[in-house]
C-alpha cells in the first residue's frame, strides 16, 4: 500500500516547472531561508550552506545543502528572492521586494501543491 505524499512542484531558474519536492521539506528549507534574511537583511551564499549544515547536522537526509539550493532558486524564479553579485563575486542573498506574500498566498490555495503517487 502506498501512501500519498503533498509535493510542491519548484521552479527552474527559466521559470520552467521543475523537480518536484516533499512539501515539509520544501517548508522547512523556505522557512529557513526566510527567517535568516529576515533577521541579517543579506545573506552570503556560503553563510546560508554553513548555518544549513549546522541545522541540519542529525539529519539523516544527506542531500540538505543540494535541496536547500534547490529551494532556493526557486524562490528566486518567484522572484521572492534575489542574488546579487559584488566585486569580489560573492554571491549575496536577500529579498526582492513585495513577492513574499504573493507566493504565500498560491501556495495556501494550493495552487503548486499536487499530490503524486
Amino acid at each position: 500500500m502506498e501512501i500519498q505524499q503533498k509535493q510542491v512542484q519548484m521552479l527552474k531558474a527559466s521559470g520552467k516547472p521543475g523537480r518536484y519536492i516533499p512539501s515539509e521539506k520544501y517548508f522547512a528549507l523556505h522557512d529557513f531561508i526566510i527567517l535568516l534574511i529576515k533577521n541579517k537583511k543579506v545573506i552570503t551564499l556560503f553563510e546560508l550552506l554553513e548555518l544549513a549544515k549546522v541545522q541540519w547536522s542529525t539529519a539523516r537526509d544527506a542531500d540538505i545543502p543540494c535541496m536547500l539550493l534547490y529551494v532556493k532558486q526557486d524562490m528566486e524564479a518567484r522572484e521572492i528572492l534575489r542574488t546579487e553579485y559584488c566585486i569580489n563575486r560573492i554571491p549575496y542573498i536577500t529579498f526582492n521586494n513585495s513577492r513574499h506574500s504573493k507566493f504565500l498566498k498560491q501556495i495556501i490555495n494550493s495552487v503548486n501543491l499536487q499530490f503524486i503517487h
